[in-house]
């Protein structure tokens, strides 16, 4: 077995599956509001368009992700912090395609979708407000996710990623 796949199962571990899933959804829902108040004109309609669109995570795309994101490491120096930052950025770009996606009245999309990815790519889009905020509710989405993945269901999932290995 190698380092990436060593490090798979780690990350498919309960209390990492767990920590994984509250980061990915926060920085998902974190990014989906800026999104979503980026292209409304005031917050009363933004909150009404994130309310209508009720977009969540998929938790097996957040599970391919990791998957992807440790077999296509070179280094694992630094593994953590460059990890954290990665998954973050997909969540904020899945939550900017599923957002593209759910709002069809939204103007000029390409050209949101572009500067967008070009803003998160390039570390400029979750800024430190967002840090804030996902430092003020970490905490909370971990426990709403410690009791929804239980040892047999962490099990499951650990499984189903040895199987793509």
């Amino acid at each position: 077995m190698n380092k990436a796949e060593k490090e798979i199962l780690k990350q498919f571990e309960q209390e990492n599956i767990i920590a994984n899933l509250a980061r990915y959804e926060l920085a998902y829902q974190i990014a989906l509001e800026v999104l979503v108040q980026r292209t409304e004109f005031d917050e009363a309609s933004a909150l009404q368009k994130l309310q209508t669109m009720q977009l969540e995570i998929e938790p097996e795309n957040l599970f391919y992700t990791v998957i992807a994101l440790i077999r296509n490491k070179k280094t694992f120096k630094n593994f953590k912090q460059e990890f954290e930052k990665e998954l973050q950025q997909h969540a904020c770009i899945n939550a900017l395609e599923d957002y593209l996606r759910s709002d069809s009245q939204l103007l000029h999309p390409e050209m949101f979708l572009e500067q967008t990815i070009e803003e998160i790519n390039d570390n400029k889009f979750f800024n430190t407000a967002m840090q804030k905020i996902f430092e003020e509710e970490y905490e909370n989405v971990l426990i709403r996710w410690r009791s929804i993945i239980n040892k047999d269901l962490a099990q499951e999932i650990k499984q189903t990623a040895i199987s793509m290995l």
